[in-house]
């Protein structure tokens, strides 16, 4: 809420609820249409016009290639994540052998220790 004080405008804060049950949720002013609404078409889309039959084959082609194109991608990181997994997988084999060496190896120092 502004106030006048002094002749100078400052913002005062009203904690009483009525100014809150006076408030209205945002709606359109009557007359006025969203954005990207075309006020002449009466409410419905604009429909654009279909491509030549030339261009019609053009874009078919266009649209084959564009999914070959992608099919073979997916296909080209599906291989690469395999290959990851592959990879992660050897390296956890490859630290569990590591990691009972050391076992053995701390159990055949304990067995010396013990004799010595």
């Amino acid at each position: 809420m502004l106030a006048k004080e002094n002749g100078s405008s400052t913002l005062r804060r009203s904690n009483s609820n009525e100014d809150l049950d006076k408030k209205k949720p945002f709606s359109r002013p009557f007359g006025k249409t969203r954005i990207g609404d075309n006020p002449t078409s009466g409410g419905r889309s604009v429909r654009m016009a279909s491509p030549a039959p030339g261009e019609t084959a053009t874009l078919l082609r266009q649209n084959q290639e564009l999914r070959q194109r992608l099919q073979e991608e997916a296909n080209s990181y599906r291989r690469r994540l395999d290959t990851y997994k592959q990879a992660q997988q050897n390296q956890a084999n490859l630290v569990s052998r590591l990691q009972s060496k050391v076992m053995q190896y701390k159990q055949r120092c304990t067995d010396l220790e013990g004799q010595v």
